[in-house]
């Protein structure tokens, strides 16, 4: 009896070092308060992690250390079942993050590539507003592969953040 739930541990094991193994990891909006030091909250709007290598912990666009952005876990399967088309629209860089406040956004409403080489830096810089593509908001139009089943996915919640000084104010 007890060989058979030593056998079932094992095998939940294996499944458990499997379901490891097909797993990627995504770091997404950076949640560094930058009004710290001044006693607010406040955010500098940056969506998504990006770094040169693989060996850097900066983020390339906020500065900021990976550990301040949300880890995502994506289990490595659903990516391949999933066709999606990327669209980028509301900037959400907050440009009074170094005085502590958290300000409305620039006024941009859609990410437009500047000229360059396609993967280049200055091709991730916004035409219209000047700031990097990963201050805007990405939104996945998802579409299974199977079906024809299209899922909008929510945005992600970067700069959502408000000081409670801003309501007194």
């Amino acid at each position: 009896m007890s060989d058979i739930k030593e056998d079932a541990v094992n095998k939940d094991r294996s499944n458990a070092a499997s379901a490891v193994k097909t797993t990627n990891i995504r770091y997404e909006d950076c949640r560094k308060n930058h009004g710290a030091r001044m006693g607010k909250h406040a955010t500098d709007g940056c969506l998504e992690f990006m770094a040169s290598d693989v060996e850097n912990l900066k983020c390339d666009v906020c500065g900021c250390h990976r550990n301040f952005h949300t880890k995502k876990l994506v289990r490595a399967d659903e990516t391949s079942r999933i066709n999606s088309e990327v669209k980028y629209e509301v900037c959400c860089k907050n440009h009074a993050v170094r005085m502590g406040k958290y300000s409305s956004s620039d006024g941009c409403l859609e990410f437009m590539a500047s000229e360059g080489e396609e993967g280049s830096r200055d091709a991730l810089m916004c035409a219209a507003c000047g700031c990097h593509r990963n201050f805007h908001r990405k939104i996945e139009e998802k579409e299974e592969v199977g079906g024809k089943r299209p899922a909008l996915s929510p945005p992600s919640g970067g700069a959502a953040y408000y000081s409670s000084d801003d309501y007194y104010d």
